[in-house]
């Protein structure tokens, strides 16, 4: 069926229903269509509620205060940023930082000593983690200061997806970059094997929160019609291509959605019932086998660029010819 507006391009009556994907917090409220614009190609979440505020989506826990509290969690966190901080390593070590969506400032506290750190977090939960740790906040959005032209790193890990006018975004950013400076994007890839397997039930599409969903070619047309080349990308991560395939291995199963996922960052505590003592038996059960097999998975479809997560490196188009 075609219909429907595109929130990117503004094409009326032109997108079509692609699937249908479920609300991970409340599984049981109507699903959320996912749509494709036949005319800018981008796919998005359609219906999203007026009466959903950014406080009912990004509530507190939701940047992962009790996950840091587990011993095995705080290793698993270490090695992921271990992950972020060799990428962005790959176009040297930065000056001057700004990480966009930076939740609880995690990633910015892994960075070295000597390199001058700024926050941008728009929800109230975030800001009040990052005040707790003493990050710098800078809002993009805000025009002209000292910072313009002054940042040789701009990162957004997993918030890219979340932005509603992506096009402004890249606009404000490149105001704030200095002139050899680089921007990280790492989305979840709806072009990815895991994507096409689980569809509405992979565990990365979170149609409530990701408002639009990325592909290489759609990613690469928001960022060229914004003045940038992306001179680096991959599709590998051990942080989001191992954990996709296992938990949405999960979510095949007739248990509370994500509740594997629920579980390890403390998102919610499940009484002893007897459907949940089942669920959680079966978790215990198949856990590590569904790891290994996920690991290898991940390494299959990193090899054939169709991993879980888009990572590109920005650099303006100036820039990126030379």
């Amino acid at each position: 069926m075609i219909g429907f507006n595109c929130p990117r391009c503004g094409a009326q009556n032109s997108s079509r229903n692609l699937f249908s994907g479920i609300n991970a917090d409340f599984p049981r409220s109507p699903l959320l269509p996912i749509q494709r614009c036949l005319c800018c190609g981008i796919a998005y979440t359609g219906s999203h509620s007026a009466e959903v505020k950014d406080e009912d989506l990004y509530f507190d826990g939701y940047y992962g205060e009790a996950t840091s509290e587990r011993l095995s969690n705080r290793a698993a966190i270490g090695l992921f940023q271990k992950e972020r901080q060799s990428l962005c390593l790959t176009v040297g070590m930065p000056s001057k930082v700004l990480d966009v969506g930076c939740g609880d400032g995690t990633f910015l506290r892994c960075l070295p000593s000597g390199v001058e750190r700024f926050g941008y977090e728009p929800s109230v939960a975030g800001r009040s983690a990052l005040a707790k740790i003493g990050v710098r906040q800078l809002d993009p959005n805000a025009t002209g200061g000292e910072h313009e032209a002054s940042f040789d790193l701009i990162t957004l890990w997993q918030v890219f997806e979340h932005v509603d006018a992506p096009d402004d975004l890249l606009q404000k950013l490149r105001r704030l970059m200095s002139p050899d400076g680089s921007v990280f994007i790492s989305v979840p890839n709806f072009g990815s094997l895991q994507a096409r397997i689980f569809r509405g039930r992979w565990f990365h599409l979170d149609p409530a929160r990701h408002l639009f969903h990325y592909e290489r070619n759609t990613l690469a047309e928001v960022c060229g019609r914004n003045g940038f080349t992306a001179t680096w990308h991959t599709t590998r991560s051990f942080e989001y291509g191992v954990f996709g395939w296992w938990q949405s291995f999960f979510n095949l199963l007739p248990f509370d959605f994500n509740m594997g996922y629920k579980v390890l960052k403390g998102r919610k505590k499940y009484p002893m019932t007897a459907a949940n003592i089942v669920a959680l038996s079966v978790y215990g059960l198949l856990a590590i086998p569904a790891g290994i097999l996920s690991l290898a998975l991940m390494l299959i479809e990193a090899a054939a660029g169709k991993g879980a997560v888009l990572q590109v490196c920005l650099r303006p188009d100036s820039a990126g010819k030379n």
